[in-house]
């Protein structure tokens, strides 16, 4: 539908019954109701708050014209994005919206796991602030970018029938204010490639994913979500697979709003393992990067961290097993090794509370006698000194809770550039590596 000359509110009702309001834009509107029929004839009616008459010789008082109507029954549509109000026609399949503008979705059933709203978005001319409610709750508050596009991947819990998006931007532009061409629609946001996809029990869903995406690598701006679903209470490693662009940088992983991680995330990629414990129902694992990089003049996506895998590994699966998880690169093809920078961690998880002895075959960079710090739990506990070539050290008995331990290097010396030694580009910065560790079960 368009409205002549300017916007108008409009009502629909069918046989009487107000089913729905919206607001007809004269650059042109779709909307979807949806309504209950009655066998027979029904009655629509639409009513425009005023009409214009087009000139003098055209005495017509004109409101709304009508390009197409259709109907189409609800059980065709299961699990389907229905454009309710708020949007103008659609151009390349994306949806321009101004201020405010509502999807209709209906669920033949209530699912206990929830549903993911998929789709691209990009803002007019400047970033916005968006809010996303579902049936009056707010379940989103996005920050949309004018310069790039991102997917998003936002959980639903739908309810049994017709669901209500709502969707909220802070305010919109007219192109033609701006001098850009005659187009005077008022614009915020673009939405496009809607899906309504499954989500999977303690399956990480990335959200915020930057546009266009890299075959292997989901790259993303300074801030990013994963949804987790999880049917009860649980403690899991959080593998992801992890590189920074152009340049090392720290970032901080909050679940739930508590922080469970920061990492300096290498530019040359790196393997992560952090504990987290779920709670019931959708849990959201936020990461946030202290900045990001703009590719070139033509690529205006601002880049930070990019994933390449993400997955739970419960901890039945790793008990009395070391598990290599923060400070450690990537083994290059010519390494015997796997090098860690100055700061490295290492997990244990133990299956009881119990004694053991830690032996470790250290290997520092350094070509002459190294300090090596060793930490568990947060408490220092030992300091080697370890000579060129390296060796096994051994640790005193130790106490270690059941479940997750953390085992921490620390060199105070701090790590070197392979490239200032081997002049062979390699910009990893290295301290050691552990050749070998044992772990020596101690009986009371």
């Amino acid at each position: 539908a368009s409205s002549f000359l300017k916007d108008r509110n409009v009502s629909f009702y069918l046989n009487s019954q107000l089913i729905g309001n919206s607001m007809i834009f004269k650059e042109g509107s779709k909307v979807d109701l949806v309504s209950n029929f009655t066998k027979g004839w029904n009655t629509l009616e639409i009513n425009s708050e005023d009409c214009s008459i087009p000139t003098e010789e055209d005495k017509r008082c004109i409101s709304i014209g009508i390009f197409n109507i259709s109907i189409k029954p609800l059980d065709e549509l299961n699990n389907s994005i229905i454009f309710s109000t708020g949007w103008y026609i659609p151009e390349n399949e994306s949806y321009w919206m101004g201020v405010k503008a509502n999807l209709n979705i209906f669920s033949p059933s209530e699912l206990e796991i929830p549903n993911l709203l998929v789709f691209e978005a990009k803002s007019f001319e400047e970033d916005r602030n968006v809010k996303i409610y579902l049936n009056r709750d707010q379940i989103a508050n996005l920050t949309i970018n004018k310069d790039f596009e991102k997917i998003f991947s936002i959980p639903l819990k739908l309810n049994k029938g017709i669901n209500n998006v709502t969707i909220i931007s802070d305010k919109c532009l007219r192109p033609k204010d701006l001098g850009y061409d005659n187009d005077t629609r008022c614009i915020s946001i673009s939405l496009r490639s809607f899906k309504i996809l499954n989500m999977s029990e303690e399956k990480p869903v990335l959200s915020e994913v930057l546009f266009p995406q890299d075959d292997n690598v989901k790259w993303i701006s300074k801030s990013s979500k994963i949804y987790i679903y999880s049917s009860n209470e649980k403690e899991y490693l959080l593998f992801v697979n992890i590189t920074s662009f152009l340049k090392d940088r720290e970032a901080s992983f909050f679940l739930n709003s508590n922080l469970v991680g920061k990492l300096n995330v290498f530019k040359e990629g790196e393997e992560v393992y952090l504990p987290i414990k779920l709670k019931s129902g959708i849990n959201t694992l936020e990461i946030n990067s202290e900045d990001c990089s703009i590719p070139t003049e033509e690529d205006k996506r601002c880049i930070s961290i990019g994933i390449t895998n993400i997955s739970l590994i419960s901890l039945e699966q790793v008990k009395n097993q070391i598990i290599f998880s923060e400070g450690w690169y990537h083994k290059a093809r010519e390494d015997d090794y796997r090098w860690a920078t100055n700061s490295l961690q290492l997990l244990y998880i133990s299956p009881a509370n119990i004694t053991v002895t830690f032996y470790f075959d250290i290997l520092p960079v350094y070509n002459e006698t190294t300090i090596v710090e060793f930490y568990l739990n947060g408490e220092l506990k030992n300091i080697f000194e370890i000579a060129r070539g390296g060796g096994w050290v051994y640790t005193l008995p130790q106490k270690i809770n059941k479940g997750i331990n953390y085992l921490e290097f620390k060199v105070p010396r701090g790590c070197v550039v392979i490239d200032d030694l081997l002049h062979n580009g390699d910009k990893r910065c290295v301290a050691m590596t552990l050749r070998g560790i044992k772990v020596e079960k101690n009986e009371n």
